[in-house]
């Protein structure tokens, strides 16, 4: 007999007991669903483990998770592979990290045809030497070793590529997690494609790097910059678009060099180095060069085209405005038309969101469990998600409900919640940075089910709700699931409910049997678009 049956008598099962037996307790103590290998290994994927949560730490979600996959590889390990590709190519993630650790781990699995599938998947998720170096650390973790699948992965990766292409690659990602281009190559035994291609591996393991037949243009000037006055590296960074890691460190403070790097600079660097290039004054209030900064920033096209993911341009955001680096002693004046135009790329880097003209209500969970990275009403000194002091999940959150407020423009309003009701005044006129400083400052225990009982108190017409949550629930009220039953029939309206995770836990609210509730993993850049499809379907 379900535990359901048995307490029939009861009007109102607490969120701190069992609704029925297909229910779990997460790790607050409060009953949830868990949700299916699949969706969880998707969170994964999207989220990460970085941000972790008050009941459980990055460690032990990060061997949940890797469970998790181990189980879905035993599924279905080509779905497993599809997945990861479709994460990593769309740029779904805010990080490629957990997509070349599942195309690793599937490299090491038992099942021949789940390995060559993977290995063939390799080189669409590691497009960089940052990728493939991370990638056999990755596999060597999971047990690899280099067998003769593994030795032709790598050495495709390189032969497949143009001899330019793998020469800028060697040149600008030389090392990552103990690997290096010359051991990669050492490894692997690559068969040159081409004369060019061999003159390129024969640059890379070689001690003297000047002298070699057949050498690309690129790594001659990447020799000849070495021993050059700035008026020649700045004549060769234009000529060649040879990339900041082959400039001498000591012309790196100069504002001619970065004035020439900028010129073909890429989106993701561009983004990276705005403070840099502020604290030498290249970006200065109306020097020539912002207007070339915000015209990148607000070519769609571009944006696109970088596959960078929202949160990294909100982390870049948030750290340019505080005029002062993560990391190091390095400090600038933030530009305000700079700082104008990452918010408008935060925008242009969703997938095509379309209004859909519903009546909506998105909670903001900002309850204690959502604080993770915080540190009291500022941004804070504690490493945060993605490594950001302050950036928190329920600061993700509001920057992320933005989307859907600027998009709807009316009838679409934000409150934030933890025990209870907080009307944090967010409104579609708020930028990125206000919307964020209105979801600070606030604790409290969790409940799930304030949006839909607060709406029903105040009769306020709501078709969609949408939470923004780590579902760390465990009010002594009722099931987020009953909440939305009783809004329903005492309101008359077939309310749907859509749950974006802001960790990678194994849980939702939102109950897989009901239709009309949708879970999501809240740092999908494609989530503002699915949210937008599910309310109008």
């Amino acid at each position: 007999m379900s535990y359901l049956r048995q307490h029939t008598n009861r009007n109102n099962i607490t969120q701190n007991e069992k609704l029925d037996d297909s229910q779990v307790k997460n790790r607050a103590g409060g009953y949830v669903y868990k949700i299916t290998p699949w969706d969880q290994l998707n969170r994964f994927l999207i989220l990460g483990t970085m941000g972790a949560t008050y009941y459980a730490s990055q460690k032990d979600m990060t061997m949940e998770n890797l469970e998790v996959l181990s189980e879905c590889l035993d599924l279905d390990g080509l779905r497993v592979v599809e997945m990861a590709v479709d994460v990593s190519v769309r740029g779904r993630a805010p990080k490629n990290d957990q997509a070349i650790l599942v195309i690793a781990k599937a490299c090491a699995n038992s099942k021949l045809e789940v390995r060559k599938a993977a290995f063939e998947a390799m080189p669409k998720v590691c497009r960089i030497g940052t990728h493939l170096y991370q990638f056999v650390a990755f596999r060597e973790d999971c047990g690899g070793g280099w067998g003769r699948l593994m030795k032709e992965s790598v050495a495709n990766w390189f032969n497949q590529k143009e001899a330019e292409s793998v020469a800028y690659q060697v040149c600008k990602y030389k090392q990552r997690a103990g690997w290096s281009a010359r051991d990669l190559l050492r490894k692997s035994h690559p068969k040159a494609a081409t004369k060019e291609h061999n003159a390129v591996y024969k640059w890379v393991v070689a001690e003297k790097k000047k002298g070699i037949r057949n050498l690309p243009q690129l790594l001659k000037a990447c020799n000849t910059v070495q021993d050059s006055t700035v008026a020649v590296a700045v004549k060769l960074i234009k000529e060649h678009n040879l990339p900041r890691e082959v400039i001498p460190t000591e012309m790196l403070n100069d504002i001619k060099i970065w004035d020439a790097l900028l010129e073909k600079m890429p989106v993701m660097a561009l983004v990276r180095n705005l403070g840099k290039m502020s604290s030498i004054g290249l970006l200065k209030p109306n020097a020539a060069r912002v207007a070339h900064v915000v015209g990148i920033l607000n070519n769609a096209e571009a944006i696109k085209k970088s596959r960078i993911h929202p949160m990294n341009i909100l982390t870049a955001m948030l750290t340019y405005r505080n005029g002062k680096g993560i990391k190091g002693s390095l400090t600038w004046t933030p530009n305000q038309d700079i700082i104008s135009a990452l918010e408008d790329a935060f925008y242009l880097s969703f997938e095509n969101v379309v209004p859909t003209g519903k009546r909506t209500l998105i909670g903001i969970d900002i309850s204690g469990s959502m604080t993770i990275g915080e540190s009291g009403n500022n941004w804070g000194n504690i490493s945060g998600l993605m490594g950001v002091p302050g950036l928190s999940p329920r600061i993700a959150a509001a920057a992320l409900c933005m989307m859907t407020v600027r998009t709807e423009k009316v009838n679409c309003h934000t409150m934030g919640f933890s025990h209870n009701f907080v009307d944090i005044g967010i409104t579609r006129k708020d930028s990125v940075e206000e919307a964020c400083k209105k979801a600070q400052g606030r604790f409290g225990a969790t409940d799930c089910s304030v949006p839909m009982t607060w709406a029903l108190a105040n009769k306020i017409e709501v078709d969609t709700f949408i939470v923004y949550t780590d579902n760390e629930t465990y009010g002594t009220t009722a099931h987020v699931s009953q909440a939305m039953k009783n809004y329903r029939k005492q309101m008359g309206i077939d309310a749907k409910l859509i749950v974006c995770g802001m960790t990678a836990t194994k849980c939702s609210i939102a109950d897989p049997k009901d239709p009309r509730m949708l879970d999501l993993a809240g740092f999908d850049s494609a989530t503002p678009k699915i949210i937008s499809e599910f309310s109008r379907g």
